[in-house]
Parts: structure tokens; sequence; C-alpha cells
């Protein structure tokens, strides 16, 4: 089999995720940046961020997104696409379960269907190290949330004496990431909504169970004076920071009065929580890509 990637407008994660499913699985894959430039017709062509018309290839899987918009449009290729037998080889890629209710209330029912395809965590790399030392209790990651609730976290952590490392969005190196991760016996998570979320289970395969600290609607998220990025919208854009989730990954709440509470829990019942027994089943880059080829029945 032969799949193509076309355009070079990709999550990097994505892209790594997709060449590694496809090495794992021996399909020879290829990455162009027009359609023009493919000479035969491959198995499945995925394109990331640009509407292809799948007319040209008729006897191709096609595999749309994630990287079309936040939010469809009734009037876009997706919803108006008339190619006879399309939403039996093709789909447009949600990631997850929420955010693909959130695509049906904008735009219900497409012609290219709706589909959530998480791309694989390299758990090969990404994993346990046991000869580091866990010198922090808490590693906090925070990402686009109002400070309040960053400022709550922390009382109630300097309040049981524990020691921590906060981890800003945008602001670090992925290996030292890694690194504080392995140095810390478990991760608060105060961020916004995830479609996928890869810092987060990137935490979860390297053995760190999480308390989050859950978002209610894609509105919790704010930028840098505290107002929320999604205001303008006055329906419900319900949402979660844990796309993927059961309780071998740690403890959630909505609640900031349960976090105290939650956090003692998790801390004298660490060995409870087996995060990685969960990315291993279920985001583990062969458990992603067979998602992938058994929706294509390839």
């Amino acid at each position: 089999m032969k799949f193509i990637q076309v355009g070079s407008y990709s999550h990097i994660r994505n892209e790594e995720s997709f060449k590694r499913g496809c090495a794992l699985f021996n399909i020879e894959y290829q990455k162009v940046n027009t359609i023009d430039q493919i000479k035969n017709a491959p198995d499945l062509i995925w394109s990331t961020a640009k509407w292809i018309d799948p007319s040209r290839f008729p006897n191709t899987k096609f595999l749309f997104g994630p990287q079309f918009f936040v939010f469809p449009d009734k009037n876009g290729p997706l919803m108006t696409c008339k190619i006879e037998g399309i939403s039996s080889r093709s789909y447009y890629n949600c990631l997850s379960e929420w955010n693909l209710k959130i695509h049906n209330s904008f735009a219900e029912l497409p012609k290219i269907p709706y589909i959530c395809l998480p791309f694989g965590i390299d758990t090969d790399k990404i994993k346990p190290d046991e000869s580091i030392e866990k010198v922090n209790d808490i590693i906090v990651y925070y990402k686009k949330r109002h400070t309040n609730h960053l400022n709550s976290v922390i009382s109630i952590i300097k309040e049981l004496n524990l020691t921590y490392k906060i981890v800003y969005y945008g602001s670090y190196i992925m290996n030292d990431y890694h690194l504080l991760l392995k140095k810390s016996k478990l991760c608060i998570w105060i961020g916004c909504h995830e479609s996928q979320g890869f810092a987060f289970q990137e935490a979860l395969s390297i053995g760190i169970p999480i308390l989050v600290y859950d978002v209610v609607d894609m509105k919790d998220e704010v930028n840098k004076n505290n107002v929320s990025c999604y205001l303008k919208y006055a329906r419900p854009l319900l949402s979660t920071s844990a796309s993927y989730w059961n309780s071998l990954c740690g403890e959630k709440t909505m609640k900031p009065n349960e976090i105290k509470e939650l956090l003692i829990k998790m801390l004298n019942n660490l060995q409870e929580y087996k995060p990685r027994e969960f990315i291993e089943k279920e985001l583990s880059d062969s458990a992603c890509f067979k998602r992938l080829l058994n929706a294509f029945n390839l």
C-alpha cells in the first residue's frame, strides 16, 4: 500500500505519528506539496489543511483534517461535495468525540463524514525512566486559563507543603518538559480544551498520573488579559482538557473545592494509577494506526 500526505501545513506531531504508523505497518509513505506531484493513484491521501477534489482520484481513500478550521462552515466543501459514493471513501478527522459534537453543532451530517482518529504517541521514546529520582511532588501544567485558577492550585500545593514546578504552555522545551515529568510524582493540569492534547498524553506515557482541573466549555480558554477567546459564541461549546481518558490516568474535576481532597488521595495512592497502560492500549502508534486502517477497511 501507499499513503500520500499532501501539503506542508501540519502539526509536526501528527505528521511524525503518521509516518511512524506507515513504517510500522510496512506502508509506503510520501509527502508532496500539491496533488499534481502524485504520479500514480495511492491507496490513501491525507490532506491536513486544504480541500482536494476527490474526483481526481476515484479509487483512492481520503482523510481530511484536522486543521481545516476551528468550526466547520455549512457552505464549505465538506457539506456541499456532490461526488457519488464519496461518504464511503473519505472522512474529516475531528480527533476526539467532544470536538466531533462541536462540529456537528455547527454543520451537521456533512457529505464527508466526521471521524475521531487520534494520532499515536511515540511510546518507545516517551517512556518512564526509573533511574531518575522523583525530586518534585508536583508538576503543574498551565495553558490559557484564568490566572485565578493557577493561583488557587498553587495555594493548595503550598498549604500541603509540597514541592512543585510550573510548566507554562509556549515557554518550554519539549525535552525539558519530559525530564521534569520524570522527576515528578504527579501532574496537575490547568489547561484549556484539547482536541488531542499531545503534552497531556505524553505525561501519561511517561507514567505520570494527572489531576485534571478540567474545563467545561471552550470559552474557558482565555488570552493574556484573562478574557475568554470564544465569548462571541452564545451557544454552549462543551469541551474537555482530557480528550482520551479513563480511571487509570488519574482524577478529574471541574470544581476547585475538590482539588485539595483529590490531590491528597492521589499522593496517597500513586501505585493504583496506571497511565502508561492506558496510553499503550489506546494511543500508541499501533493502536492509532490500526484505528485508521480499520476505518478505511485497508
